[in-house]
C-alpha cells in the first residue's frame, strides 16, 4: 500500500508568528498550498490507479468522489495561480467553489447513503435537462426541422442520462 507524506510546512509555527510583512505570510501559505495540491493529486493517483499506472474501473460512488477531489485539485490549482499574480477578486470566487466542493466531498464521505449520491447525480444533471428542453422547443418552433448539432447534443445528453442511470 502506497503510503501519502505528511505535509511538512517549510515554517514553523513560531517563525510565523514572528511574520510582519504579507509577502512572509504569503511565501508560507503559497508552499503550503502547493503541498496540499500535491498530496489531493498524489491521493486521487492512489485511490483511482492500480500499482501499473492504469486507471482502475470506479463504481458511481467513486467516480462522483473522486471526480469532486478531482475538481478541488484544479480549483486549488488555479487559485494558487491568481495568488501568485495577485488576482484577489478572482481568488474569492475560485476560494468560493472550493469550500462548496469541500462540503460536497465531506458531505458524501460521512452520509455515505446512495439516496445523497443519487441525488447529487440527479441535481448535477439539471443543466442537461435544461438544455434538452431548450433544444426541444428549438425543434418544435422550426416544426420539427433538427439541426445536426441539436441531433450531435441530444446523442451527448442521452448518454449522460444513461451513464447516470
Amino acid at each position: 500500500m502506497r503510503i501519502i507524506n505528511p505535509l511538512t510546512p517549510k515554517y514553523s509555527e513560531t517563525q510565523i508568528q514572528s511574520f510582519l510583512f504579507e509577502n512572509e505570510f504569503m511565501d508560507a501559505y503559497v508552499e503550503l498550498l502547493k503541498q496540499t495540491i500535491e498530496s489531493l493529486f498524489y491521493l486521487v493517483h492512489t485511490k483511482y490507479c492500480d500499482e501499473n499506472e492504469e486507471f482502475l474501473k470506479l463504481s458511481k460512488d467513486d467516480a462522483v468522489v473522486g471526480g469532486n477531489l478531482v475538481r478541488i485539485i484544479k480549483l486549488n490549482t488555479s487559485f494558487l495561480q491568481n495568488i501568485c499574480e495577485n488576482k484577489l477578486e478572482i481568488c474569492l470566487i475560485l476560494n468560493r467553489c472550493i469550500a462548496e466542493t469541500s462540503i460536497n466531498i465531506i458531505y458524501m464521505l460521512t452520509e455515505s447513503e446512495e439516496r445523497v449520491r443519487r441525488n447529487y447525480i440527479k441535481h448535477s444533471l439539471l443543466t442537461e435537462k435544461q438544455l434538452w428542453e431548450t433544444i426541444k422547443a428549438n425543434i418544435s418552433d422550426r416544426n420539427g426541422d433538427i439541426l445536426n448539432i441539436e441531433k450531435r447534443m441530444q446523442s451527448s445528453i442521452e448518454r449522460s442520462f444513461e451513464n447516470s442511470d
